[in-house]
């Protein structure tokens, strides 16, 4: 079988590279603003690439060059704003998929709901699960977690 090749988008210190690199092989690229953060995710060995990236801007990476994204803690308040899934979308294989979470409180301030029903009109991507699950245990916060297929 041919290894996935995923993003870690927003990897931060690396701790969900670290979590899929256990659960199976793949090919684990990651992006993050920080590069402190990126140092960080250069120790844990699970990366076959990192860049500082921002992303709120164009990615440059070239169109479907993943298997999935993945995006998990990055879609905060202060943080990456919704418009950042057409370039996630973009950099995704068709078929592939795409898996992120966003805090609750961000998800009724911002246009996440408006904007996924607008990708599935545009045939550019399925909602295939959409969960409100615990975020911050600690905190009693809540996030949503999604996951679309790209078309």
């Amino acid at each position: 079988m041919e290894e996935a090749v995923v993003l870690d988008a927003g990897c931060g210190t690396g701790l969900v590279g670290q979590l899929l690199a256990k659960v199976r092989k793949f090919q684990i690229d990651g992006a993050d603003y920080s590069q402190s953060m990126l140092d960080e995710a250069q120790a844990k060995g699970c990366y076959r690439a990192l860049q500082q990236v921002d992303l709120n801007q164009p990615l440059q990476i070239a169109a479907d060059t993943y298997d999935a994204v993945i995006c998990i803690g990055t879609f905060t308040l202060g943080h990456v704003q919704p418009e950042a899934l057409h370039e996630m979308l973009r950099i995704t294989k068709p078929g592939g998929r795409l898996c992120f979470t966003v805090r609750d409180e961000f998800w009724l301030k911002s246009n996440f709901g408006s904007l996924l029903n607008e990708l599935e009109q545009a045939g550019q991507a399925e909602l295939t699960e959409l969960q409100t699950i615990d975020y911050i245990l600690s905190e009693g916060s809540k996030c949503k977690l999604v996951l679309l297929t790209v078309l």
